[in-house]
Protein backbone atom coordinates (compact mmCIF):
# COMPACT_ATOMS: atom_id res chain seq x y z
CA UNK A 1 0.00 0.00 0.00
CA UNK A 2 1.40 3.68 -0.59
CA UNK A 3 2.75 5.05 2.40
CA UNK A 4 -0.16 7.90 2.84
CA UNK A 5 -2.16 4.94 3.23
CA UNK A 6 -0.45 4.18 6.44
CA UNK A 7 -2.48 4.77 9.36
CA UNK A 8 0.97 5.00 11.72
CA UNK A 9 2.50 7.55 9.40
CA UNK A 10 2.29 11.07 11.22
CA UNK A 11 3.23 12.86 8.55
CA UNK A 12 -0.27 12.45 6.31
CA UNK A 13 -2.15 13.01 10.11
CA UNK A 14 -3.76 16.01 8.77
CA UNK A 15 -4.92 14.08 5.23
CA UNK A 16 -6.56 10.95 7.19
CA UNK A 17 -8.65 13.43 9.58
CA UNK A 18 -9.97 14.88 6.73
CA UNK A 19 -10.79 11.71 5.14
CA UNK A 20 -12.15 10.25 8.33
CA UNK A 21 -14.34 13.69 8.54
CA UNK A 22 -15.50 12.88 4.91
CA UNK A 23 -16.14 9.83 5.43
CA UNK A 24 -17.98 9.95 8.17
CA UNK A 25 -20.71 13.38 6.46
CA UNK A 26 -20.73 10.98 4.19
CA UNK A 27 -22.28 7.57 6.16
CA UNK A 28 -24.47 10.30 7.64
CA UNK A 29 -25.86 11.33 4.35
CA UNK A 30 -26.38 7.35 3.85
CA UNK A 31 -23.96 7.16 1.31
CA UNK A 32 -22.39 3.58 1.25
CA UNK A 33 -24.52 2.21 3.96
CA UNK A 34 -26.79 -0.09 1.69
CA UNK A 35 -26.61 -3.40 2.82
CA UNK A 36 -27.09 -6.28 0.76
CA UNK A 37 -29.10 -9.30 3.03
CA UNK A 38 -29.16 -12.61 2.06
CA UNK A 39 -32.58 -14.03 0.96
CA UNK A 40 -34.47 -15.34 4.52
CA UNK A 41 -34.83 -19.06 4.84
CA UNK A 42 -38.99 -19.96 4.89
CA UNK A 43 -40.33 -22.45 7.25
CA UNK A 44 -40.97 -24.13 4.19
CA UNK A 45 -37.59 -24.35 2.79
CA UNK A 46 -36.01 -25.72 6.14
CA UNK A 47 -38.86 -28.25 5.93
CA UNK A 48 -37.25 -29.34 2.60
CA UNK A 49 -33.93 -29.51 4.26
CA UNK A 50 -35.12 -31.82 6.53
CA UNK A 51 -37.32 -33.81 4.34
CA UNK A 52 -34.46 -34.10 1.84
CA UNK A 53 -31.66 -35.39 4.49
CA UNK A 54 -30.05 -32.54 4.20
CA UNK A 55 -30.37 -31.55 7.69
CA UNK A 56 -30.39 -34.68 9.92
CA UNK A 57 -29.67 -36.03 13.02
CA UNK A 58 -28.37 -39.62 11.74
CA UNK A 59 -25.48 -39.09 9.70
CA UNK A 60 -22.53 -37.20 11.13
CA UNK A 61 -22.39 -34.53 7.68
CA UNK A 62 -26.35 -33.87 8.26
CA UNK A 63 -26.04 -33.32 12.11
CA UNK A 64 -23.04 -31.57 11.52
CA UNK A 65 -25.26 -29.14 8.65
CA UNK A 66 -28.17 -29.20 11.28
CA UNK A 67 -25.90 -27.55 13.84
CA UNK A 68 -24.11 -25.25 11.78
CA UNK A 69 -27.56 -23.63 10.53
CA UNK A 70 -29.54 -23.80 13.85
CA UNK A 71 -26.30 -21.97 15.39
CA UNK A 72 -26.86 -19.61 12.59
CA UNK A 73 -30.43 -19.08 13.01
CA UNK A 74 -31.04 -19.38 16.45
CA UNK A 75 -27.64 -16.94 17.57
CA UNK A 76 -27.43 -14.60 14.45
CA UNK A 77 -24.07 -15.77 13.87
CA UNK A 78 -22.69 -16.16 10.59
CA UNK A 79 -21.02 -18.80 8.99
CA UNK A 80 -17.27 -19.58 7.85
CA UNK A 81 -14.96 -17.55 10.36
CA UNK A 82 -17.42 -16.93 13.00
CA UNK A 83 -18.41 -20.40 13.47
CA UNK A 84 -15.28 -22.10 12.94
CA UNK A 85 -13.84 -19.51 15.81
CA UNK A 86 -16.50 -20.57 18.48
CA UNK A 87 -16.24 -22.93 21.59
CA UNK A 88 -17.90 -24.30 24.80
CA UNK A 89 -17.02 -19.97 26.23
CA UNK A 90 -19.27 -18.99 23.82
CA UNK A 91 -22.27 -20.46 25.71
CA UNK A 92 -23.94 -20.25 28.75
CA UNK A 93 -26.45 -22.73 30.20
CA UNK A 94 -28.88 -21.83 33.01
CA UNK A 95 -29.15 -24.05 36.19
CA UNK A 96 -31.59 -26.46 34.52
CA UNK A 97 -29.34 -26.52 31.59
CA UNK A 98 -32.83 -25.67 29.47
CA UNK A 99 -31.60 -22.08 28.44
CA UNK A 100 -28.75 -21.49 26.28
CA UNK A 101 -26.97 -17.79 25.65
CA UNK A 102 -25.04 -17.06 23.49
CA UNK A 103 -21.64 -14.70 24.52
CA UNK A 104 -20.12 -13.13 21.82
CA UNK A 105 -16.20 -12.52 22.17
CA UNK A 106 -15.85 -10.09 19.24
CA UNK A 107 -16.96 -10.74 15.53
CA UNK A 108 -16.61 -8.97 12.27
CA UNK A 109 -18.36 -6.29 13.01
CA UNK A 110 -17.80 -5.67 16.86
CA UNK A 111 -14.68 -6.92 17.55
CA UNK A 112 -14.44 -5.38 20.69
CA UNK A 113 -12.33 -2.30 20.85
CA UNK A 114 -13.04 1.20 21.27
CA UNK A 115 -12.76 2.02 17.43
CA UNK A 116 -15.54 -0.36 17.27
CA UNK A 117 -18.21 1.97 19.39
CA UNK A 118 -20.37 4.15 17.47
CA UNK A 119 -20.18 7.08 19.86
CA UNK A 120 -20.87 10.40 18.29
Amino acid sequence: APRFMDKNNTIYRDLHRVRDSIYKQLHSAGVGVVVKHASIITPEEEDKLWDSGVLNAIEPLGLQRAVFFYIGKVFCIRGGCEQRALGPSNFRFDDNQECVTYVEHGSKNRAGGIDTLRLR
